[in-house]
């Protein structure tokens, strides 16, 4: 079985599967469809410390100007360098090439990434798959929206981090949190004390659908965010006229035990989504905790989060 071939069968038995890890989607949902349309681009080459050769850079580049591929997978079958070398590699690829749209992601036999122990990036020997970053971009996000995620271990951190993406993307100008300061680094800022550097787990935790639920009623007014509706059924026009008059609107809800609410609406021709575009039965649901559509309005953004901090104690 020659190498191309032998990729394929590590792509279908491997990443085509469905697995009961990925809520019984296989490991890769694209990856099928990629393989039978021919989207892939297979290329054999040298991948060691030196780095990659100007000759590879250049068909990287070919690659990028290329619709009918939609992925790379370049591979060396003859040596297998270490797993430091193959991802330094990768990150040569991106510093040499960070003028065009793509990223490399080093798979390697010894890599121990795995999801709930299963090793996903387990090859039979060193690749490394070339994507469009916008592309990968896209599948987060459809997959978001699917239950893919929902047995993975930190599927609370990986939701929040696929939304803040969405937000810089379509929203830079909002102030979305998904880190926030400890209890105890708000209390010396209400007392006056100059705003720390964030260190996760140290000033800061990241924060959880529900715990911004929370932090929208408590914090968000001071930094732009306007109660706009509950969330209804009946609401939606609202919140339509608010996104048609170029508002920013999300949707947040407590869940009590269960995991809480965060969705984004967004106009499309004459219809109103949500991202990630997950069912509306939440629009039904009696959360717990309670639920509303909040709108950013800049106007109404704190000066300085000292004074948001003692702004807050203020009103409590």
């Amino acid at each position: 079985m020659d190498k191309i071939q032998q990729i394929k069968r590590y792509i279908m038995e491997h990443l085509e599967t469905n697995n009961p890890i990925f809520s019984n989607m296989p490991a890769c949902p694209f990856a099928r469809k990629e393989r039978l349309e021919d989207r892939i681009e297979y290329r054999e080459v040298h991948i060691d410390a030196e780095g990659p050769s100007d000759a590879l850079l250049e068909r990287i580049r070919s690659f990028d100007q290329d619709p009918s591929k939609s992925t790379m997978i370049i591979y060396d079958p003859h040596q297998l360098c270490c797993l430091n070398s193959a991802y330094e590699f990768a990150l040569q690829i991106g510093n040499k090439l960070a003028d065009i749209d793509i990223l490399a992601i080093p798979l390697h036999p010894a890599d121990p990434f795995s999801v709930r122990g299963f090793r996903t990036r387990q090859t039979p020997f060193m690749m490394m798959t070339i994507q469009r970053k916008s592309l990968i971009h896209n599948a987060k996000r459809k997959l978001l929206g699917t239950a893919y995620y929902s047995k993975w271990d930190d599927f609370e951190e990986r939701y929040l981090e696929r939304f803040e993406e969405y937000m810089h993307e379509t929203h830079p100008e909002t102030f979305f949190v998904r880190l926030w300061w400890k209890s105890e680094i708000l209390k010396s800022l209400q007392h006056g004390a100059p705003e720390p550097e964030p260190i996760i787990g140290t000033t800061v935790e990241a924060l959880t659908r529900n715990e911004l639920h929370f932090w929208m009623h408590k914090w968000g007014k001071t930094h732009g965010w306007k109660p706009l509706c509950p969330i209804r059924d009946n609401t939606l026009k609202t919140v339509q006229e608010a996104v048609q008059n170029g508002l920013c609107v999300i949707g947040t809800a407590h869940g009590g035990l269960e995991p809480g609410l965060l969705v984004c609406a967004e106009q499309r021709g004459d219809e109103l989504f949500f991202f990630p575009e997950l069912e509306t039965s939440w629009l039904h649901k009696r959360w717990s905790g309670g639920s509303y559509f909040w709108s950013f309005e800049p106007s109404n953004q704190r000066k300085s989060l000292n004074q948001s901090a003692v702004d807050t104690k203020d009103r409590d």
